[in-house]
């Protein structure tokens, strides 16, 4: 999911990250106030969201994998060869834009966004990366949920760093024994 919320950011939109193991009615409610436009889920969280995210427009991205693996690589070598060498701006794209938005449980037990721009990301990444002297020789575990607010620094830190971002499975994250 990493490569899709850099692919988010870098077309100019902003992400808005859902927990599978979330309760379906706390997922439908986010999914109502955030109305996306676009849902990049996989084939478990398409179960979990059953009818829900039907009516929306869904990028799988294992079928992407899977269309990329069994292309002709004559193909995909052609396409790679006529792609931009340059890493092209968005138009109107500006630090204040958001980023993305994090649902907190809310007072009232309703999901409540809360929306982070741009800058915001920035100035944290930065800080955060300065003070924990994160160099190229680091190795970050990007060990928090996307849904929570703290793997944007873990994810973030280590790219705009060069550090290594480790990446692992949900079964041992959460396993307490491991």
């Amino acid at each position: 999911m990493i490569v899709g919320v850099l692919a988010i950011l870098k077309a100019g939109g902003a992400y808005v990250p859902l927990d599978p193991s979330y309760a379906s009615e706390r997922l439908k409610d986010i999914l109502a106030d955030a109305s996306p436009s676009i849902v990049v889920v996989d084939t478990i969280g398409r179960m979990v969201l059953g009818d829900v995210i039907s009516s929306m427009t869904m990028v799988d991205p294992n079928e992407l994998q899977d269309d990329l693996q069994h292309s002709e690589r004559k193909y995909v070598e052609s396409t790679a060869s006529s792609l931009p060498v340059r890493n092209p701006r968005v138009s109107g794209l500006a630090s204040c834009h958001l980023a993305y938005v994090i649902y907190t449980s809310g007072s009232t037990g309703k999901p409540k966004g809360v929306m982070i721009e741009h800058q915001g990301v920035v100035n944290l990444i930065q800080w955060r990366s300065k003070s924990i002297g994160i160099s190229t020789s680091s190795r970050i575990v990007q060990f928090t949920s996307l849904s929570f607010d703290h793997s944007v620094s873990e994810i973030f830190c280590a790219l705009i760093s060069g550090a290594s971002l480790h990446l692992i499975q949900d079964e041992i994250r959460l396993d307490q024994h491991q």
